[in-house]
């Protein structure tokens, strides 16, 4: 009976200190796991609606978190202008909460910007709150040139081939300028230079979200070897439809003198194409403005 007794009681002393072991490495590797994970940082959840109006940025807070202004940045065309933003009173903020607007008062000499991100910085990771405004379509071509600012202060890219996913023209371009002064325009120089297509048809591909565009067409005849007993016809389409049949600058309107055109088109594929269709003698163009609608 004692060696039973004391081969039980080894037996239970033993189980213990394992079970004692156990919990040890248990806890053990439970403070690991809560150091290794720390917790899951909480986005603020935030509903706002974004007007503008009479040149100024306005937006209103829905529903949701109140936010810190330490805690987040407006960003505005890459740049944090939460700065720039006041009470509706004009008074600076430190809070936005349900029912709040702040009020952006844009300089009369800077665009309207159409899209506003709100970022929580205060995490371990910038995180994106909230994208107000939509994403709006802006390229300007000066076909046959280098970069120009025109009179109104917009960005006119230098002209490229089309490499997928960007914008540009096709391989049977060539390009031709010249000096003459331009007439019916306040920006001459854009119609100073152009693009002309060789062995038939040339074309402009531009990757855009699918929407609605406004696309603007600028021509002038330059070439002084057009004339009435050499002259220069074609015509455009856009997306597949003809939107312009048999121009005759020559005819129209003479040479250096400047000719618009705009339209509007439909995108559906993610790529907006234009077509410039030999007629007689070379198509042509002088600068190309794609906008959202």
């Amino acid at each position: 009976m004692r060696n039973t007794y004391h081969e039980s009681g080894l037996s239970d002393a033993l189980g213990a200190l394992v079970l004692i072991a156990v919990v040890g490495i248990g806890v053990a590797l439970l403070g690991v796991g809560i150091l290794s994970n720390p917790t899951h940082q909480k986005i603020p959840a935030l509903d706002a609606d974004f007007t503008t109006l009479d040149h100024s940025i306005i937006i209103r807070h829905e529903g949701g978190d109140t936010l810190q202004k330490e805690d987040v940045s407006f960003i505005m065309n890459g740049k944090d202008v939460k700065n720039f933003f006041k009470n509706r009173d004009g008074t600076n903020w430190s809070s936005w909460q349900v029912g709040d607007t702040l009020v952006y008062n844009v300089p009369a000499d800077q665009p309207v910007p159409d899209s506003l991100q709100l970022v929580y910085v205060s995490g371990t990771s910038p995180q994106v709150i909230l994208s107000l405004g939509k994403a709006m379509v802006t390229i300007r071509v000066n076909c046959g040139d280098e970069a120009y600012t025109d009179t109104k202060n917009n960005t006119w890219s230098p002209d490229q081939p089309y490499t997928s996913g960007t914008w540009g023209y096709s391989e049977n371009r060539n390009s031709y300028s010249v000096g003459n002064s331009i007439t019916n325009t306040s920006d001459p120089t854009l119609y100073q230079t152009e693009s002309w297509f060789s062995e038939g048809d040339g074309q402009y591909w531009f990757t855009v979200p699918n929407g609605n565009y406004e696309v603007t067409l600028k021509f002038a005849e330059i070439y002084d070897g057009i004339n009435s007993d050499n002259p220069r016809i074609f015509s455009v389409a856009i997306e597949g439809n003809q939107v312009i049949s048999n121009l005759y600058l020559y005819s129209t309107s003479g040479l250096y003198s400047a000719t618009d055109g705009t339209y509007h088109v439909t995108v559906n594929d993610g790529i907006l194409d234009i077509n410039f269709i030999k007629g007689q003698e070379n198509p042509k163009i002088s600068a190309i403005e794609i906008m959202s609608e």
